[in-house]
């Protein structure tokens, strides 16, 4: 089952038996604010979803395309990362707005104990748009160690996000 959080304008469903925390001061043009299972495991898994101003977006890059692309360009400078493959990559709508889809794998530098390191995985999949109508940039993201058995979560979270709902 699944839960919901409105916040300025903004609605998105969570599993209901999943933690919600925010990342950042969260005003209405500037955010973050995470989804995690309450029990971990050992192993990481989250769904964040970030928004920015569109306005300061818009004057760095000419599409929403060219800001996914730089996305992963700085995601592949990481000082951990060692390298990335892209498994999908679509365009689509979300509110009646363009959007990219990528869902890639990470192999990044973990620790593993005293100055050892370990190479994992890291799956990463995330949805950017922009969203005229409430002058935010959002990404919509999903990272976890682990390949994640019930991919439907967040393509079920997708589905349920409304980027500006009308106003009451």
């Amino acid at each position: 089952m699944f839960e919901d959080l409105a916040i300025y304008r903004i609605k998105i469903n969570y599993l209901e038996d999943w933690k919600v925390y925010f990342l950042s001061d969260v005003q209405r043009l500037r955010g973050d604010v995470a989804f995690a299972p309450m029990k971990d495991d050992g192993r990481e898994w989250r769904i964040v979803l970030s928004w920015r101003p569109l306005e300061n977006v818009r004057k760095k890059y000419s599409s929403v395309e060219a800001q996914a692309k730089e996305t992963i360009k700085q995601l592949a400078k990481g000082k951990q990362v060692k390298s990335f493959e892209i498994i999908d990559h679509k365009v689509s709508q979300v509110n009646g707005h363009e959007t990219i889809f990528y869902n890639l794998i990470v192999k990044y530098y973990k620790r593993g104990g005293l100055l050892k390191q370990n190479i994992a995985d890291c799956i990463i999949r995330f949805l950017l748009l922009h969203c005229p109508e409430s002058d935010r940039c959002m990404i919509l993201y999903e990272e976890s160690d682990y390949p994640i058995e019930q991919e439907r979560i967040f393509e079920d979270v997708i589905k349920s996000f409304d980027c500006h709902s009308p106003a009451r």
